[in-house]
């Protein structure tokens, strides 16, 4: 029998779909109306979450989809950075977005957002010695990949990833080594992204072992909550 966070997260993902055909097929109906001299093609974006605090990041990719489909979908024009590309008259056009900004930059929501969610980044739970270690990882059309496990001090890790991928020669950097890395490609360092309500959080949790007479040693290494 299904669960209703199942059903939920179905029809999260049929809903999304719907969306993206619907962005489609407008986008269609508008590049058969253009010049027979030029040619394109529409193609289906589709953005799901599996997660309940995933449809943060959804609603603002959706977003960022609906502002790509108010622009001509010539990828071949568009700009190595990805949010502004150049018309057939070399005229700048901004707001438009690759798939893997708008993946980067949906999950950036969710990994400073701290009102509606506590499961990942900044409004995350710590591990057991009551410091923030963030993880994330992202991929690209290529399967190419960039991932960071334990980084401290920095609120968006998934940006950290997608830069690790673009530069580094490595897929993966672990603990004081990614920090090292993400300091040398400028990355803003924040000494405290332990939230208050996170902080107050870990501390009943560690008062509650106190209280239950559980004064085993404690790995250091054990996480409350995956952070990300």
């Amino acid at each position: 029998m299904f669960s209703n966070q199942l059903l939920f997260n179905i029809l999260l993902l049929l809903t999304t779909i719907e969306i993206a055909l619907s962005m489609s097929m407008n986008n269609m109906n508008t590049n058969m109306k253009s010049s027979s001299s030029s040619s394109s093609s529409a193609s289906c974006q589709c953005i799901a979450a599996t997660w309940d605090f995933g449809m943060i990041a959804v609603k603002h990719g959706i977003e960022l989809m609906l502002c790509n489909n108010n622009t001509d979908n010539n990828n071949d024009n568009s700009s190595d950075n990805g949010n502004q590309r150049k018309d057939n008259n070399d005229n700048v056009i901004p707001c438009y977005y690759k798939a893997i900004d708008i993946v980067e930059k949906s999950i950036n929501i969710v990994e400073l957002d701290t009102h509606d969610q506590y499961y990942v980044g900044y409004g995350g739970l710590p591990n057991a010695n009551g410091i923030m270690e963030l993880d994330a990882a992202i991929m690209d059309h290529n399967s190419k990949y960039g991932a960071v496990m334990c980084l401290q001090n920095i609120k968006i890790p998934i940006s950290v990833a997608r830069r690790i991928l673009e530069k580094c020669p490595h897929n993966i950097l672990c603990g004081e080594g990614a920090l090292e890395w993400a300091i040398k490609e400028s990355f803003h360092i924040d000494y405290d992204i332990l939230t208050e309500k996170s902080k107050n959080e870990w501390i009943q949790w560690k008062q509650s072992l106190l209280s239950n007479n559980n004064n085993n040693d404690i790995d250091g290494n054990a996480i409350m909550s995956i952070s990300s």
